[in-house]
């Protein structure tokens, strides 16, 4: 037998359900009627939840045990495109698919000016994490997160990884610096053939001379800490991470045997007749080589 709402039912789903923000399943047990003439009654009477409300039912009716997904891992967990064939295979397809829908015109590319972003700013637009305390906190999660990563992987791993980045860096040094080209004009001057950005097992070093078997390194005072100018109490974290490398240089270079000088920038700027001296010293043994 149907029955017919009265005004005190229709206040009363009224203020549940726009002030209290009951979602249906919610309403069901309090009304004796079905699921079905409750919504219906919702529509007639134009009944609507907030936004805030809306978000609310859902994080309420689908968090801990009421999720679909609790306590159970999805079938991608863990896999990407690099370890999984069939992500790998459904990767492509997907791109594949959505150039050719691009092409057709079925759907809009989001390059240039038909990308929603186009002429707009990014809210983090001007800000850095030295600014903003939002970007400082992902930062900082961003940085824990990759050498959690680092620590997970082999050995070797990372020694490919080294020998990659070493490349990438050896490419991009385009030009050399001030006291890097003193060095090579004096080298030049003593006839000493040089290999400059040398690339070797993840390391990159500033000249490498092949028949002396010996590298020259010329390190800025500042970037790699002068003991002369600073001390290990007033070094930045730069300053620290480049002498914990210039130490793995030098521990290489000795387990490979090659020979190695290092020459600090004030060095060079205002003691080059000592750093002549030495060179002119290399040159020499060239000369008895071959004599």
């Amino acid at each position: 037998m149907r029955t017919f709402w009265n005004r005190s039912d229709e206040e009363k789903l009224k203020y549940l359900y726009e002030e209290k923000g009951l979602s249906l399943s919610e309403l069901n047990p309090l009304f004796e009627r079905t699921k079905d003439a409750i919504q219906n009654k919702i529509s007639k009477l134009k009944l609507r939840h907030t936004d805030k409300q809306t978000f609310s039912i859902k994080s309420r009716l689908n968090c801990g045990k009421n999720n679909g997904m609790y306590g159970k891992a999805s079938p991608n967990k863990g896999k990407t495109k690099e370890n999984s064939e069939r992500i790998k295979r459904a990767g492509i397809k997907l791109s594949q698919t959505r150039k050719m829908l691009i092409k057709q015109g079925k759907i809009k590319g989001m390059n240039g000016s038909k990308n929603p972003q186009f002429g707009k700013h990014s809210w983090s637009f001007g800000l850095t994490k030295f600014s903003n305390e939002k970007l400082k906190k992902a930062a900082e999660k961003q940085s824990l997160t990759k050498k959690d990563k680092w620590n997970k992987l082999s050995e070797d791993k990372k020694n490919v990884i080294r020998k990659i980045m070493a490349h990438i860096g050896a490419n991009c040094k385009k030009r050399k610096t001030s006291i890097e080209i003193i060095i090579a004009g004096l080298l030049d001057s003593f006839k000493i053939g040089y290999e400059w950005g040398y690339e070797k097992d993840g390391f990159v070093f500033d000249f490498f001379l092949k028949d002396f078997n010996l590298v020259i390194e010329c390190q800025g005072d500042y970037w790699h800490a002068n003991p002369m100018k600073y001390s290990e109490k007033n070094i930045n974290n730069i300053q620290k991470r480049n002498i914990k490398r210039d130490h793995k240089k030098i521990n290489y270079l000795l387990d490979k045997k090659i020979s190695c000088l290092f020459f600090w920038e004030y060095d060079i700027k205002h003691k080059i007749d000592e750093i002549k001296r030495k060179i002119y010293e290399i040159s020499s043994n060239k000369n008895n080589k071959t004599t």
